[in-house]
């Protein structure tokens, strides 16, 4: 029989659905999205006092109408609501004592269960695209690499479940059969930062992503050009990554340019969904995917809501283990915003909510 604990995991986990799903399933995605999120609650939704789902309520609404402007804007309602809900998501969670006490090695068990079944039912019956890489639930392989990657992260916490290691190695070897460069390199970084032990304040990871996105905007400039005359002689995986590289970084030039063409569109967007209508491709940078699809406004926001949860888990923090393991999960997912869209997706919500309840168990002991 399936415990309540595991069960509202697995629900959780379809109510994270990621916006490659979107545009398999379409509305169908969108209907089992909302439904596990509302069975969740109903199962667990006794423990909090109703004036926090009310607050919680007047939330959602308020960032639904805000997502809405983009939809009224042209953008996909799909993307939308799907974005609206992740972001959902991450206010409520972040934001309450998480009830619910779930082992480690239950996390991971289920997780990659989950992923490949929903990865093989998928590949069988309704294909998409080419899965030389393995894409698990995400049908993404950076998307389902970088979720690997939080779990992984997140597991430098515990110290006490057996079989720790085998877990975390099935995570690595999880990451690696993605073939992904981002998340290989995000892994290293990691370790790094680990390694090294720094840990910065609030302020100064606010001053960290502040100085990233001036550093990078003057970098697509100045490397774009350079890109372009640069041949590499090597293996056909080099010569596709130089070649993504640059469509990435001409695309995001591209996006600049509309930014300066017509300022109306820096300060409140084109509408989410509505890339590839303008650019032709996706953009590869969550930073700038927020201010095309919703505005500067929003991209403000949003940082200051990462910041404040930084804050908040730095606070709870009892050992300086933890203050690192939390300092350098930050760190990775602001440098992958830069390649991907990782902070309104379920990876950075799924490493926040393990921290959460590891912190909570903590707290209680």
């Amino acid at each position: 029989m399936v415990s309540s604990n595991n069960l509202i995991l697995a629900l959780l986990s379809f109510s994270l659905l990621t916006p490659t799903t979107f545009g398999i399933f379409g509305s169908y995605a969108i209907i089992l999205m909302l439904l596990s999120f509302i069975f969740v609650f109903m199962l667990k939704g006794g423990r909090a006092h109703k004036n926090y789902y009310l607050l919680q309520g007047i939330v959602f609404i308020c960032l639904l109408s805000l997502f809405s402007l983009s939809y009224i804007n042209g953008g996909h309602l799909a993307l939308v609501f799907g974005k609206a809900l992740h972001t959902w998501v991450l206010f409520l969670f972040v934001s309450i004592k998480y009830p619910i006490n779930i082992k480690y090695n239950n996390v991971i068990t289920i997780f990659l269960v989950y992923s490949i079944i929903i990865f093989a039912i998928v590949y069988f019956y309704k294909p998409y695209g080419v899965m030389f890489r393995f894409t698990g639930y995400a049908f993404d392989p950076n998307y389902f690499g970088m979720t690997c990657l939080a779990l992984y992260m997140s597991s430098y916490l515990f110290d006490k479940y057996k079989g720790l290691l085998v877990l975390k190695s099935l995570m690595i070897i999880a990451i690696f059969l993605t073939a992904s460069a981002t998340v290989i390199s995000l892994l290293v970084l990691f370790h790094l930062i680990v390694v090294l032990r720094i840990r910065l304040n609030s302020i100064g990871v606010l001053l960290v992503i502040i100085g990233s996105l001036i550093v990078y905007s003057i970098f697509i400039y100045s490397i774009g050009s350079l890109l372009e005359d640069l041949n590499v002689d090597g293996s056909l995986y080099w010569r596709y990554k130089l070649a993504s590289l640059e469509q990435r970084l001409d695309v995001q030039i591209r996006c600049f340019e509309i930014f300066f063409s017509n300022v109306n569109y820096f300060l409140y967007g084109v509408g989410s969904g509505r890339t590839n209508e303008f650019l032709g491709k996706a953009l590869h940078n969550g930073f700038l995917q927020m201010v095309f699809a919703h505005g500067v406004g929003f991209l403000l926001v949003v940082v200051i809501y990462i910041v404040r949860i930084y804050s908040s888990l730095q606070r709870k923090a009892l050992f300086l283990r933890d203050k690192r393991v939390v300092f350098a999960g930050f760190i990775v997912f602001i440098v992958s915003n830069y390649a991907l869209d990782t902070f309104l997706t379920g990876s950075f919500i799924i490493f926040i909510l393990i921290v959460k309840m590891y912190q909570h168990v903590e707290l209680k002991n």
